[in-house]
């Protein structure tokens, strides 16, 4: 059995430690990150911006984060996961007092390679998502 690199941001140690939709997609990941963030709207709101008012089914394909990535599971205001075939990218949106927030836990799983995951990828995975995160979270926010 292998270790699994573990990097987050603005998450707890219990959502970087539970099992999400998506994990299993990548059963061998080498790098797992965990970010979240807390958004003062419901989470159908927030599902609208993550979407991009987009009614996501199995089997799309949209574009992000440079890749093509193909939708495996969308569930309104709950979870959207993608895959690229290789790695996953989970989006789980959770209730916040009482309806009226919103918790976004996002999560990628990296398969094992040769690459040094930790000083080649992360560091640009992180500039964007984080980038993304808050972005997202402003635009809902504020529109």
């Amino acid at each position: 059995m292998h270790s699994v690199l573990a990097m987050k941001w603005g998450c707890t140690d219990r959502e970087v430690k539970e099992h999400l939709p998506g994990d299993d997609l990548v059963l061998a990941a080498a790098l797992q990150s965990t970010r979240g963030l807390s958004i003062a709207l419901e989470p159908r709101e927030v599902w609208r911006w993550l979407a991009q008012a987009q009614h996501l089914r199995p089997g799309d394909f949209i574009r992000g984060a440079g890749r093509t990535w193909r939708v495996i599971e969308a569930e309104f205001a709950r979870h959207l996961v993608l895959s690229t075939g290789m790695t996953s990218w989970t989006f789980v949106l959770r209730p916040l007092d009482d309806g009226a927030g919103t918790r976004l836990v996002v999560r990628n799983r990296l398969p094992r390679s040769g690459l040094s995951w930790k000083s080649l990828i992360d560091p640009s995975s992180f500039v964007f998502e984080r980038r993304m995160l808050l972005g997202l979270s402003e635009h809902a926010e504020n529109n």
